[in-house]
């Protein structure tokens, strides 16, 4: 049962496969069918002519249509190529050979044709070595690790080539203030930098290219003396464009792969630093060195040389650049790098002890790969793609060749169009390793853009005797016209096939109506003389479709009397939408447009429901005023918990939940995130203020944003810890407080006995001490105390009482 399912599948897949092909050339054909000469024709992509005997029956056919041509003479016109397999002979300049040496090749407008050439290592690598290097005071170390291992390089490099040639030269930067040493200077102190220079703090040629030998090498970098300078950039550009310009002074050879190490632990000066001493004279590009081909001679006069220089001079001597610097210096070089052609960046130690090995690798890198280019071709015209099959390597890259072995450089050819008439219709260029142009190939290429047909037949009588027969077709002279000549301008016709609906003007203003036909005005466009269309009664041209007559049919598709005939995978009036659906659909999966919308030129148009409430975003994903952005669908959260991953230590994100939270449906649209101070908070304006919640859901950190746009917002937060809360310590508060609470309880009275014991016990204490004083305490009569009782005599009294009575 799944046998028959998949041949089911298949047997579908193949009619859908060949239903495309059936539609594409019924396309093609019908673009032919308007072509009416055999030179249009045969310029038009995949269209053959079909000559034939009465006029006007020859024809442009599409390749579904080439049966038709049973009584004619097919014009089919075929691209390909023919290489000249003669052997080369044996040249020393070169160590590869690329063949077949030469190829001719035939093309058609829109053919591409592909050329396998073969690269194949004929000889064992001739190394030209020149080490510059920095001896400014900082690379002390440097320059003792290189003596050190002059022998062990002498060891290693015998295991690559037996023709081996060794060259040293020395830098600091410009004699004079402000770049060198300032004391120094001015008492004119500095020492020679090595005994082969006088003093030379630009550059010194110490040792010109020679047969590597250890003992002579030693000699001369042990005899290199480190200079103090000022500033930290160095003037390594002086010393690196002569030891590329000067040839003859340095003794590079032709043969040679040719290899300049830069050693250097600093930034470099380039032109327009000069200033700062008053040297203002741009550099020449030129060799400056004097008659020993020792000393740079113009560092004084010219100022330092720019990139540009650097580039075109070891693209010209075909010298490969290894800039060898430190970690700090890395990312600059690997900059320039990408600015000069031929060279690299390569990483050393502080010390330089690594250097042996850089050079051992870059000399069999460098001997081993071939960088190839095409050059001297149209690239108006014509498209050339080289693709290398080697042992290692990629793109127009063959790497990994040794003696003996070969790779196979596919060179494809594509003409996009026929030349216009006043240029040439054949071309020839060269295939070639970057870095070395002797070793190539020539390919000559042959434009199929003119029929082959019989000699033209002048006043033909298929042609009513007033024209020219070319190619089955007439060319009429003395103000005739049609297929056979037959028309002219007294001719009498009805004007009413010449009329459109909308404007009632005959020919649309823009011609003359001629045997029931319109005959169109002429006009110049891009250099060439072209007519309006009469299928269209003038009222369209090949230059009528949009947007813009420069690029008709978005460069898309054919433009032919105002409609554009779009390639497969474009459509729309003007071929301005690609037929695509793919960025309509969230990543991972979804409906089209989140459902929100309609896909138009691969591209979502977003619903809108009324002026407060609208979807937007590349798939309607986002909604403006759908709801807060704090917390639901549209919430900022997740942003914050991607951005405070294992940033904060209480505020905790799970590793599964974090890719997660970094899709957010809002995210991308959050141009920064801004750590500030409560102060700037308090003085933000139109802020929201949110609160994101760990994964545990025990912490929570604020933040707050600030809608730019539709689809832009900044956020801000405080660099501090989140606030969290703990269960267990609030278990703990609440334990402790009920403790305090019954201690409280249990000592109250006890606190208050003892407080009203102690007061007693002081009373009775005072209490004894006044006691202990008893002259204090004896009676006396308080001389202020007045007796309340007063006594009187009655004078009337005689008796006692008792008498009376």
């Amino acid at each position: 049962m799944a046998t028959m399912r998949n041949s089911h599948g298949y047997r579908i897949s193949f009619l859908v496969f060949c239903s495309l092909l059936l539609i594409d050339s019924s396309k093609s054909s019908s673009v032919c069918n308007t072509h009416e000469t055999c030179a249009k024709c045969i310029e038009a992509p995949t269209c053959n002519w079909c000559l034939r005997d009465a006029v006007p029956k020859s024809a442009c056919l599409g390749p579904d249509e080439l049966h038709k041509c049973t009584d004619g003479k097919l014009q089919e016109l075929k691209s390909g190529y023919r290489s000249d397999r003669k052997l080369i002979p044996a040249n020393k300049y070169v160590r590869a050979t690329l063949t077949p040496h030469s190829t001719s090749v035939d093309i058609r407008s829109g053919d591409t044709v592909e050329v396998p050439l073969i690269l194949k290592v004929t000889s064992a690598p001739k190394i030209d070595l020149y080490y510059l290097t920095d001896i400014s005071s900082s690379m002390k170390d440097d320059l003792e690790s290189v003596k050190n291992l002059a022998s062990t390089l002498g060891e290693e490099i015998k295991n690559h080539t037996s023709d081996f040639n060794v060259g040293f030269g020395t830098f600091v930067d410009k004699d004079t203030l402000p770049y060198a040493d300032a004391i120094a200077t001015i008492r004119g102190q500095h020492r020679p930098t090595s005994k082969q220079c006088d003093v030379s703090m630009t550059f010194c040629n110490a040792m010109a290219l020679e047969k590597y030998d250890t003992a002579t090498f030693e000699a001369v970098v042990g005899d290199a003396q480190v200079l103090a300078n000022d500033d930290s950039p160095e003037g390594g550009f002086d010393a690196l464009l002569q030891a590329l310009a000067c040839k003859e002074q340095i003794r590079w050879r032709d043969e040679a792969a040719k290899i300049l190490l830069f050693s250097t632990d600093a930034a470099f000066h380039y032109a327009g630093d000069g200033k700062l001493a008053g040297i203002a004279a741009p550099h020449d590009g030129a060799c400056h060195m004097d008659r020993e081909g020792k000393v740079y001679t113009e560092a004084l006069t010219l100022d330092y040389p720019s990139v540009y220089q650097i580039s075109r001079a070891a693209n010209s001597s075909e010298v490969h650049v290894v800039f060898a610097v430190i970690e700090r210096a890395k990312a600059l070089y690997d900059a320039l790098s990408k600015q000069v052609e031929l060279s690299s960046t390569v990483l050393i130690e502080e010390d330089s002890s690594n250097i042996v090995d850089l050079i051992i690798s870059q000399t069999s890198k460098i001997t081993t790969t071939y960088d190839m280019v095409a050059t001297g071709y149209p690239e108006e015209d014509m498209e050339v793609t080289l693709t290398a099959r080697c042992p290692k390597g990629n793109g127009s890259t063959c790497a990994g060749l040794v003696l003996g072995n070969s790779g196979v450089i596919t060179v494809s050819i594509k003409l996009k169009r026929c030349p216009p008439s006043d240029k040439p219709k054949k071309t020839m260029f060269t295939i070639h390793p970057r870095d070395n142009a002797k070793i190539n190939a020539t390919i000559a290429v042959n434009f199929l853009c003119t029929c082959q047909c019989e000699e033209p037949e002048v006043s033909s009588a298929r042609c009513s005797g007033r024209g020219t027969l070319e190619c089955g077709t007439c060319a009429c002279e003395g103000g005739f016209f049609g297929a056979n000549c037959s028309c002219n301008m007294d001719s009498e016709q009805s004007n009413e096939k010449c009329i459109t609906d909308s404007s009632g003007a005959v020919c649309s203003g823009r011609g003359s109506c001629v045997c029931g036909k319109c005959l169109c005005d002429q006009f110049e466009e891009s250099g060439s003389t072209h007519s309006y269309c009469s299928e269209t009664l003038c009222s369209e041209s090949d230059f009528s479709c949009g947007p813009t007559k420069d690029n008709l049919c978005y460069n898309h598709g054919d433009c032919r009397c105002g409609n554009c005939t779009c390639h497969p995978t474009r459509t729309g009036k003007f071929c301005n939408c690609p037929t695509a659906t793919e960025r309509c659909y969230p990543s991972g999966s979804g409906d089209m447009c989140s459902g929100r919308g309609r896909c138009e030129c691969n591209t979502c148009v977003c619903d809108r429901k009324d002026d407060n409430f609208w979807f937007f975003g590349d798939t309607c994903q986002y909604c403006k005023d759908c709801g807060d952005f704090c917390t639901g669908e549209y919430s900022l959260m997740p942003c914050l918990q991607c951005e405070w991953f294992n940033k904060y230590k209480n505020f905790k994100v799970k590793e599964t939940n974090k890719e997660q939270y970094c899709k957010s449906r809002k995210c991308h649209l959050v141009t920064n995130y801004t750590i500030v101070t409560r102060e700037y908070i308090n003085e933000l304006k139109d802020k929201s203020s949110c609160k994101a919640t760990d994964d545990t859901g025990k912490c929570e950190k604020e933040f707050w944003y600030v809608l730019l746009n539709e689809t832009a917002y900044e956020v801000y937060y405080i660099d501090e810890d989140a606030a969290c809360t703990d269960d267990n310590k609030i278990i703990y508060i609440v334990v402790g407080a009920l403790a305090g609470l019954l201690l409280l309880i249990l000592l109250a009275p006890t606190i208050i006995y003892c407080k009203r014991w102690r007061a007693n016990v002081k009373e009775v204490e005072e209490f004894s001490k006044h006691l202990q004083t008893p002259e204090k305490w004896r009676e006396q009569t308080n001389e202020l105390y007045k007796d309340p009782v007063a006594k009187m005599q009655n004078p009337l009294y005689g008796g006692t009482a008792s008498n009376e009575l």
